[in-house]
């Protein structure tokens, strides 16, 4: 069966970058099967790629190999890797893009630039090589040596006061809505309000779907993903507020009377 590769970049469409990387891995492995997952996350934006990605990627089959291309120090220091995780592979920028799959079962191997590599476009010469082998049949973790302590990026904090919960925006889609880290098990009941410091942002209904407002209004809601988000009816919670990523957001679960 044809080993999936899945591609996450922050190249765009634009120019020829995702294609190169494409033709690279299919004069390697002519019967991969590529999918992309998205060539829009915001340049440089390590952390918007690394939601997108740890997102989309559970979803795949076992064995899927997740090639991420985010990668601001590109020709620098930084390390490259092949990490397993899961039953997944990933091969990339080891600079905390691939924070999500990190866990007590993971292994890492680093791999080198080779001297036929562009100092500018390791995705092309390095990660797509390296993804097409291990399509091929490559042993993942005979591709380098051990690498010790993958880039961890910090986790957005939560905690609990007499306030509420508080959490952080962490994420907006590209709809604008604000995708908090606050998920129902952070409550003890059903918040009955949330509320951004510094953010005039009203008293908006907290629903299960956009459509338990009307247009143009907005609502709080459990995402697809199973966090807490604010959204705004056919408009973006993140203009109409003014939200920044890593805006607190404080959810109250008021005493029954």
């Amino acid at each position: 069966m044809p080993r999936i590769v899945t591609l996450t970049t922050d190249f765009g469409l634009a120019d020829g970058y995702v294609a190169a990387m494409k033709g690279v891995i299919l004069s390697i492995c002519p019967d991969v099967v590529l999918v992309d997952i998205t060539h829009q996350i915001e340049p440089q934006d390590v952390r918007g790629g690394a939601y997108v990605l740890g997102t989309a990627a559970r979803r795949f089959p076992s064995g899927t190999i997740h090639l991420g291309v985010v990668d601001p120090g590109v020709g620098s220091a930084r390390r490259g890797m092949v990490l397993v995780s899961g039953g997944h592979i990933f091969v990339g920028p080891d600079n905390g893009l691939f924070t999500s799959a990190l866990g007590e079962d993971s292994s890492a191997v680093e791999i080198s630039e080779s001297p036929e590599a562009s100092a500018t476009f390791h995705g092309r010469d390095l990660f797509a090589p390296i993804a097409a082998r291990i399509a091929s049949g490559a042993d993942p973790l005979t591709l380098g040596p051990v690498l010790v302590n993958p880039v961890h990026l910090p986790d957005w904090e939560k905690s609990r006061g007499a306030g509420g919960v508080r959490g952080r925006v962490m994420h907006f889609d590209r709809f604008g809505n604000a995708i908090t880290n606050l998920c129902p098990g952070d409550f003890d009941r059903h918040p009955d309000a949330f509320h951004v410091p510094g953010r005039e942002i009203g008293a908006p209904v907290i629903g299960r779907t956009y459509a338990d407002v009307l247009r143009g209004e907005a609502v709080w809601l459990v995402g697809s993903e199973g966090f807490y988000e604010l959204a705004v009816r056919e408009g973006s919670a993140r203009q109409r507020f003014g939200l920044e990523r890593g805006d607190a957001v404080i959810g109250v679960s008021r005493e029954k009377s």
